[in-house]
């Protein structure tokens, strides 16, 4: 965190907009600021949240309103919810906090038949086989939830997006650091 932040602090220093700061996280833009902050990382010039359902720029503290068109193209929860409580509803259950705009979230019963891994799994093929696009993740490991996104909104769009934006031809001139299914999906 220290290499990162003095190279981001010499390059804001050196010349205007010649690096482009992103942060991803799988939480909401609240506690990953939090985090940034905690840990005492550079401020990003956008923050990626929900997995990449949200996209925030710097100085922003609403979501970007072209990528947030791009996710409402194809985002319909009512059908996730649908195929949950039909074909899940011994292993899912919806916690009843707040729900993301583009996230649904389902707790998993500690008598559920299935390992959460299987049971992200599963949902995922069903959605796939009745056709509805949405991307199938886990929260808080075995004992957590699972939620369903946007299927625009994987990591790898993002960054993507960002780079179009900022007219980055080259896909030398983008490094991604962090967690390992999001440099993957990179």
């Amino acid at each position: 965190a220290r290499e990162l932040t003095e190279r981001v602090q010499v390059d804001r220093a050196a010349a205007v907009d010649s690096a482009y700061l992103v942060y991803a996280s799988e939480r909401g833009y609240e506690a990953a600021m939090k985090t940034v902050e905690t840990a005492a990382l550079p401020v990003p010039d956008a923050l990626v949240a929900i997995s990449g359902s949200e996209l925030y720029q710097r100085g922003y503290r609403s979501p970007d309103p072209l990528w947030d068109q791009m996710l409402r193209k194809e985002w319909d929860p009512k059908p996730s919810t649908w195929v949950i409580n039909k074909f899940f509803p011994n292993d899912l259950a919806e916690p009843g906090t707040k729900k993301e705009e583009y996230e649904l979230v389902f707790d998993l019963k500690k008598d559920a038949s299935s390992s959460a891994v299987e049971l992200r799994d599963q949902v995922q093929a069903k959605l796939a086989e009745l056709g509805i696009k949405a991307r199938v993740s886990l929260r808080g490991g075995s004992e957590g939830s699972l939620a369903i996104m946007p299927a625009a909104g994987d990591i790898g769009k993002v960054v993507s997006f960002c780079a179009k934006m900022l007219k980055i031809e080259d896909p030398g001139s983008t490094c991604v650091f962090g967690h390992a299914g999001f440099v993957d999906s990179c």
